[in-house]
């Protein structure tokens, strides 16, 4: 019977086992530690072997670790069009229970009828267009001037 802490490790087990994509780039990455058995198969000794597996499972450790910070932080954050779609369907149910919902109007026109207010981007379109407006008006601008450029033959 063989002692099993002196069997050396063949790197093709290694590679079986995802360590490297080939033989040769792990032999080229564990230079010093391989070594020839007697039948002419690169190998390593155990401990080396069993820092390689340590090393990956402190790696995997490490990975899920910050995978599961990632999520956490990520379900800390929510979702915002979920959120905005839940505040509507509840102000939907709001003006059903107090009887301010009408079946034969859109879900928009009841929301807008309910209290006179409408949709975020249908006030950021009229602010823009009185914005503009004002522009075209001369009340606002950008703060610069443009020189007015002058057609040939123009006074």
């Amino acid at each position: 019977m063989t002692d099993m802490t002196s069997t050396p490790i063949t790197l093709s087990e290694l590679v079986a086992e995802g360590f490297a994509p080939t033989i040769d780039d792990l032999a080229a990455r564990l230079d010093g530690s391989v070594f020839l058995d007697d039948l002419g198969r690169r190998c390593i000794a155990r401990d080396v072997a069993r820092q390689l597996f340590t090393e990956r499972a402190e790696q995997q450790a490490a990975q899920a670790a910050k995978a599961a910070q990632f999520r956490s932080e990520l379900a800390a954050m929510g979702n915002p069009a979920q959120d905005r779609v839940r505040a509507i369907q509840a102000r939907q149910d709001r003006l059903r229970r107090e009887g301010r919902w009408s079946d034969e109007l859109t879900a928009a026109e009841n929301l807008i009828a309910a209290d006179g207010a409408d949709d975020p981007i249908d006030r950021a379109t009229r602010n823009i267009d009185e914005m503009r407006a004002a522009e075209r008006a001369g009340l606002v601008g950008t703060g610069a001037t443009f020189p007015r450029f002058k057609r040939p033959g123009e006074q």
